[in-house]
């Protein structure tokens, strides 16, 4: 059936809503987060690591005084662990962004989407993509 999706989110309670990462998760439509005792699935969000950012992308905005926008990488590592009847799998994805800097979009920015809304849609294309072998997922269990 056309516009039928064929995914289905896992149900999971979060243990930390509170966390920074936590509207990165429910951005990403991964989970369908419910606030209920009896859900069997815990999910705990843990801090991300962010990558190393080489600044050689603002040498174009700072020498044509932003009329060029420069690009710096903004990935970061983001991981959880899953908590299913004993069993606790951390799951760790890269999520690989970007982020664009200019004076001008400082001053306007009529399209720009939150960072959470971008990062959320990167997770969901890391998951998605690391069920084909496409990007790096780390996955360990223990009992």
């Amino acid at each position: 059936m056309k516009g039928v999706s064929k995914y289905s989110p896992q149900v999971v309670r979060v243990a930390n809503p509170e966390h920074p990462n936590y509207t990165i998760l429910k951005q990403s439509g991964l989970f369908e987060i419910v606030n209920d005792d009896s859900v069997p699935t815990v999910l705990t969000l843990q801090d991300s690591e962010i990558t190393f950012r080489c600044g050689n992308g603002l040498i174009a905005p700072i020498f044509t005084l932003g009329i060029l926008p420069g690009y710096l990488n903004a990935s970061e590592n983001f991981s959880f662990t899953l908590e299913r009847s004993g069993q606790v799998n951390t799951v760790e994805y890269f999520l690989d962004v970007y982020e664009r800097y200019s004076i001008w979009e400082w001053f306007i920015k009529p399209f720009k989407s939150s960072d959470e809304k971008i990062k959320g849609k990167a997770l969901f294309v890391a998951s998605k993509a690391s069920q084909y072998g496409i990007t790096t997922l780390s996955e360990t269990g223990t009992e």
